[in-house]
């Protein structure tokens, strides 16, 4: 709700404004396996209730549950509304939980254009005062540490004329520093990956010119093994 601007894709799923609250009651099972649970203590009869499995809520925990939820419900509603410029009962229509594709939300001004991840590279230059997205960097932010395979074939990254050279270049580099540190005490390993990889000078020289490249952001990364006939 805090984008200024939203683009979605003609067939995602979007939508779905509201809140609802989900809880297991084991209330059966506990019965047959002859399991119960005693507390004592507190002020609040509903303080523990959230965490009672093994019994259903009263009519007046569940009473108490929805005055929450409806509290919530509102709040988002409102905030909903605000961010999308609509008025409080135009967006009650829309919410409620009702899903929508990306085409239909455009319909009822829940996005503001359609399109797919290059097209909102591009607003998100021209917001910044840029003429195009190739003036702009894209990089994946993964979550928690990924092989250097799972960085290759991440589908969420961005390739254009200069993020291909950069994403390339990053890999490759990452890939001779690894067998760099590696040749240290798997020089045997090392030596072998480097002969496959027709590597002709030394580690040294080939991971500076890696960096050289990478500075210069090239177009492509080619090994120096590979002769070109023009």
């Amino acid at each position: 709700m805090a984008a200024e601007k939203i683009v979605a894709n003609p067939s995602t799923i979007t939508g779905s404004i509201g809140v609802i609250t989900v809880r297991l009651s084991f209330e059966k099972l506990c019965e047959r396996l002859h399991i119960w649970r005693e507390s004592s203590g507190g002020v609040d009869p509903y303080s523990t209730m959230a965490g009672d499995y093994h019994r259903d809520w009263t009519d007046a925990e569940k009473e108490k549950i929805d005055g929450i939820v409806n509290v919530l419900y509102e709040d988002f509603l409102k905030k909903a509304a605000e961010c999308r410029g609509l008025d409080l009962e135009t967006m009650r229509d829309r919410a409620e939980g009702r899903v929508f594709s990306g085409a239909e939300a455009l319909d009822n001004g829940l996005v503001d254009q359609l399109g797919g991840l290059e097209e909102a590279v591009q607003v998100a230059a021209e917001m910044c005062g840029k003429s195009s997205y190739h003036e702009c960097r894209v990089m994946d932010i993964p979550v928690g540490k990924q092989s250097m395979l799972q960085r290759l074939i991440q589908p969420s990254v961005f390739w254009h004329h200069e993020g291909y050279g950069t994403v390339v270049g990053d890999l490759a580099l990452e890939c001779l520093q690894s067998l760099e540190a590696a040749s240290s005490s798997y020089s045997p390993f090392a030596s072998s990956m480097m002969a496959m990889a027709g590597a002709a000078e030394d580690l040294d020289t080939q991971v500076s010119k890696m960096e050289q490249m990478m500075a210069a952001r090239p177009l492509a990364v080619l090994p120096d093994s590979l002769g070109l006939q023009l």
